[in-house]
């Protein structure tokens, strides 16, 4: 994961030392999340979240700065216990297309960043903050962008996102 946000910090710190930048706009989007526990006998909770970022277009893709959060709309149940996961999250995003260029087509995506993470299992909370990262595959249809993605947000917890980019 280290490596993965250090190369999209140095991508985004190349591209605008050599000016490539070209357009950038503001988006916004939509996600469900399924998280995915590392721990046995869980029923995973399902989040909803909301997703704001800033993009720019460089010569091989598009870079952006995103944060997005998540919270449980249907808790998962470890034993008769109900767990849910709240998420906040900030990612350096590496597309392989434009975002700014409202043509048709597939994508791959490459995100690493910081997550914050607030699991609750019954009235126990466990909170922390750790590097996450992860990838994804996108289309464009002109004026939404749908994408999948999986992000490690940390040892004990996975998520895969449906988004809806507009």
């Amino acid at each position: 994961m280290k490596k993965i946000a250090i190369a999209i910090i140095l991508l985004i710190s190349l591209s605008a030392s050599s000016g490539s930048l070209q357009a950038s706009e503001w988006h916004y989007g939509f996600e469900l999340a399924y998280f995915k526990l590392n721990t046995e006998s869980v029923d995973d909770p399902d989040n909803m979240g909301l997703l704001l970022g800033y993009s720019w277009d460089i010569d091989y893709g598009s870079v952006a700065i995103e944060g997005e959060l998540t919270s449980t709309f249907e808790d998962g149940l470890a034993g008769s216990k109900n767990t849910s996961v709240d998420t906040a999250g900030i990612y350096g995003i590496y597309r392989t297309r434009n975002m700014n260029q409202k043509d048709m087509g597939p994508y791959f995506k490459l995100k690493a960043g910081t997550a914050y993470t607030d699991l609750t299992i019954a009235n126990a909370n466990k909170t922390n903050t750790k590097l996450s990262g992860g990838l994804g595959f996108g289309i464009n249809m002109i004026s939404v962008a749908f994408e999948l993605d999986y992000t490690r947000i940390n040892d004990d917890l996975d998520m895969f996102n449906l988004l809806v980019l507009f």
